[in-house]
Order: structure tokens, then C-alpha cells, then sequence
């Protein structure tokens, strides 16, 4: 099945041997090594599979598991949708969207001058506007952005603002997004 594997030819095996017995390291650094120094391209999948014939190199059962894999989407449109901002900075541009989690459409889009809640809620109403009448949103997943309000949560993780008051007036349920190491520092 698949591509039949390419064989390392003694050529790739010298150099290879001697990037290891100079550098000890393992395929990707030698990937770039052997690129860099001996001029020669050889993936970093084919060195690991000779180095692991050779012994100088074994396989992880960490790194040859399934990964876990969720699929976040909704399976139906306007079940769920996500909001965010963007600031480009070169030209210091602030656009904020929301899009539908199943199909991915952008439901409302706007540029704004400044990031805060009165332009996030702008957006918001837009959408609402727009596709309301068709199938009202129900949910809104967010980052912990301060113009969301989000970033200020109790030991219990409840948290209040004028954005999650304007969600729940308009009968749509605020879902925080699961923080990441970057957003906790």
C-alpha cells in the first residue's frame, strides 16, 4: 500500500552516520543539519528509520499513538456561532466577525477603529438582523477577551458584563472557549 519506501543509498548512509557521530541528535535536527552543512536533502523520516535499523534510535509509544482528535463543529447552521477580533498591525486595522460553527460563513463582519464592547455588540446585531428571522442563534462561543467581559471570572469561574447581559436579553448562551497556556499568562 501507499508509495513504496525509497532506500537509503550509501552515499546518504555516510553522511548521515557521520552528522550523527558529529551532532548526536535525532531525524528533525539532522534533517536540517545535513541540509545545511553536507548540501544534500533527505527527510527526516528517512533518517529516523535508518537510525532506528542502526539502533541509535527508537520508536516512542507517545509519538505513535492516534491522537485524540474533537471535532468542535455543530452539525447544524445557527446552532452555535464564533466570535472574535482581529487587529492587523501594520495597518491598524481592528475587524471583528462572527461566524456560524457548521458552515463557516461569516454571519456579520465590521471594521472598527477601536476594540470594545459597544463595536463587539454592533457585530453581534448585525448578525442577529440579518439571520434571525431565518434560525435565531442560540450560542456564541469567545475567547476571555476583555471586550467580551470574559477575563474578569471568579473562583467559580462565573464572570458578568454588559456583553453577556445583551447575549442572554437576546435569548443566546454565552460559551467560553477552553483557555490556552497563552491566554493564562
Amino acid at each position: 500500500m501507499g508509495r513504496p519506501k525509497k532506500l537509503i543509498s550509501v552515499e546518504e548512509s555516510a553522511v548521515i552516520d557521520d552528522a550523527y557521530r558529529q551532532f548526536q541528535y535525532g531525524a528533525r535536527m539532522l534533517e536540517k543539519i545535513i541540509r545545511k552543512v553536507y548540501a544534500l536533502i533527505i527527510s527526516h523520516n528517512r533518517i529516523h528509520r535508518y537510525l532506528m535499523d542502526r539502533g541509535l534510535a527508537r520508536a516512542e509509544s507517545s509519538k505513535r499513538k492516534q491522537r485524540k482528535w474533537v471535532r468542535y463543529e455543530r452539525a447544524h447552521s445557527m446552532s452555535a456561532g464564533h466570535i472574535d477580533w482581529y487587529e492587523d498591525a501594520t495597518s491598524n486595522l481592528k475587524i471583528c466577525a462572527v461566524l456560524d460553527d457548521s458552515s463557516r460563513k461569516i454571519l456579520a463582519i465590521d471594521e472598527f477603529a477601536t476594540i470594545n464592547t459597544e463595536n463587539t455588540i454592533t457585530v453581534v446585531e448585525r448578525a442577529i438582523q440579518e439571520y434571525g428571522p431565518i434560525c435565531p442563534l442560540r450560542e456564541l462561543i469567545m475567547d476571555h477577551g476583555s471586550e467580551l467581559g470574559a477575563h474578569r471570572r471568579d473562583e467559580n469561574g462565573y464572570w458578568d458584563s454588559k456583553f453577556k447581559q445583551y447575549l442572554e436579553t437576546k435569548g443566546i448562551r454565552p460559551i467560553l472557549a477552553r483557555e490556552t497556556s497563552a491566554d493564562q499568562r
